[in-house]
């Protein structure tokens, strides 16, 4: 009996929730935003364009707190605070190592958030970049799996090796580059 009333009121509070924000006609971008034509998607990698990389799964789009909320549990409302309005997350694949790779992309409403994003990431053993976007970084101190993080103008991105080997360190950095280039 007990289990069926917690059901009953759990069902009640995802209704209310979704009824809130069905009816919620407020986006997430600024009425100003300036460049609408750029499609955030358009910046990922496709299947060998980066030679050897696969994407390895669906892309996996968000716009909004409850949607980040559902793949990254309890630091959601840092992105979204933070300024994020559009986020991607990417897996790719590289064969026949198997290395595995995930990407993430996310778009603020202006530049300094995009910045404060990167800033405000933790590195362990930070390696400053050169020309990886308006400043980046690799993180060498993860155990078993490097870090690229960089911001351009309103973008952070980030990427996450699975392995960890010279020729892998480099093939991230080229990775990174790629998809910066494709920002406006």
């Amino acid at each position: 009996m007990i289990r069926r009333k917690q059901l009953l009121q759990l069902f009640s509070v995802l209704f209310t929730l979704f009824i809130i924000t069905a009816g919620c006609k407020t986006s997430l971008y600024p009425k100003n935003f300036k460049d609408k034509s750029f499609n955030l998607k358009n910046t990922i990698p496709s299947d060998n364009e980066i030679s050897g990389w696969s994407r390895d799964g669906e892309m996996i789009y968000c716009q909004d707190l409850v949607c980040l909320a559902s793949l990254i549990d309890g630091a959601a409302p840092y992105y979204t605070d933070g300024g994020a309005v559009e986020m991607i997350f990417q897996d790719f694949k590289k064969l026949p190592e198997n290395t595995l790779l995930t990407l993430e992309i996310y778009r603020t409403k202006n530049s300094s958030q995009a910045k404060g994003l990167y800033k405000g990431s933790s590195s362990i053993s930070p390696l400053n970049i050169d020309n990886l976007g308006e400043e980046g970084r690799l993180d060498q101190g993860l155990i078993g799996s490097y870090r690229v993080e960089t911001f351009k103008k309103n973008f952070f991105i980030r990427l996450v090796s699975m392995d960890k080997n010279e020729t892998l360190k480099e093939g991230l950095l080229t990775f990174v580059k790629n998809i910066t280039l494709k920002i406006p």
